[in-house]
């Protein structure tokens, strides 16, 4: 894949895309609202403990997603066979693959990921934070994103920076930040064991 913008790359980031807001909705579903309420019985008793706990979520539901992202990424049989071709070169270094061929596009989408969540910068910003014990535990099965604690509830996923920091901008970098080097990590680990995969089950001549 070249290093700019073309018509598949183009593709691959709107279904990037898609899936950023399938990982958002599915968060809902684990979090709300079994772990929200078990996290914010303990607010008025050790506040630290609920933001920890929150922003441990995040990072724990991100690398979850980020797996079976990738896991469905590598299983396509093009990128394998543009793997194992790679890996024939004599001079082959996971490293030097990875920055010629999946950073350019692994740095879109982490940007897309930013983008994603601007509006609940601006939301924090404005509204801050309504906690679970604020309102009727029923609202948590009614989720619309025309309310305020819908639209919290669609960034989950992200709230626990914006918690630890209190704050919409360190929020927001926080959040990016974390997302990006989970995201690297994740991408590299994977492929890393996909061609020690490769190397062991398939003869590189």
């Amino acid at each position: 894949m070249g290093k700019y913008m073309n018509i598949a790359l183009f593709k691959r980031l709107v279904r990037w895309f898609g899936f950023v807001a399938i990982m958002h909705i599915a968060a809902i579903l684990v979090f709300n609202p079994w772990i929200a309420t078990m996290l914010y019985n303990v607010y008025e008793r050790v506040p630290m403990r609920m933001l920890t706990g929150t922003f441990m979520f995040d990072c724990v539901i991100t690398v979850a997603f980020l797996l079976i992202y990738f896991k469905i990424q590598t299983s396509d049989a093009e990128f394998k066979r543009n793997l194992k071709d790679n890996i024939k070169a004599p001079d082959f270094s996971l490293v030097k693959f990875y920055k010629d061929n999946q950073l350019t596009e692994s740095l879109y989408k982490i940007g897309i990921y930013a983008f994603f969540h601007i509006p609940y910068a601006i939301y924090y910003g404005v509204m801050t934070y309504i906690l679970p014990s604020d309102i009727p535990f029923s609202e948590y099965f009614h989720m619309t994103l025309k309310s305020p604690i819908g639209f919290q509830q669609f960034y989950t996923i992200d709230t626990g920076s914006y918690l630890l920091t209190n704050s919409p901008f360190l929020g927001f970098l926080l959040c990016t930040v974390l997302f990006g080097v989970l995201f690297l990590v994740t991408h590299f680990l994977n492929l890393f064991f996909l061609k020690n995969d490769i190397i062991k089950n398939v003869i590189v001549k």
